[in-house]
């Protein structure tokens, strides 16, 4: 049973360490023709980044959130234009459209959210 186990260990480190990249190389011609999205997404009036804001991309189903310096990223995205919508408790919702990125052109967005005053 042990030795069972073990072969099976040995077997799954084997067959998982082909998926791995260094980073340098793409993995396959699929992923060569993979474009970008990334950015920061502040307050209008204070410039303070907004941590966990809603990104989404509404062609393709998409969707994150900014990380604690206000920062996202969309990789292996398709090449073409997209919509882009930004929400945030308490602010407009703001919405980009005609974003295109192209293969080895990430598009990199500083996005200003305006508070709503009730």
């Amino acid at each position: 049973m042990k030795i069972k186990l073990l072969f099976t260990f040995i077997l799954m480190i084997l067959f998982s360490w082909q998926g791995f990249s260094d980073g340098n190389e793409p993995l396959s011609e699929e992923t060569s023709s993979e474009a970008s999205i990334s950015g920061m997404v502040v307050d209008k009036s204070t410039g303070e980044e907004l941590v966990c804001a809603n990104i989404l991309i509404d062609e393709i189903d998409y969707k994150t959130c900014t990380d604690i310096g206000g920062k996202f990223k969309f990789k292996s995205l398709p090449p073409g234009t997209y919509t882009i919508r930004i929400k945030y408790i308490s602010y407009q919702e703001t919405i980009l459209k005609k974003i295109t990125v192209k293969k080895n052109k990430p598009a990199n967005l500083k996005i200003e959210l305006e508070q709503i005053t009730l």
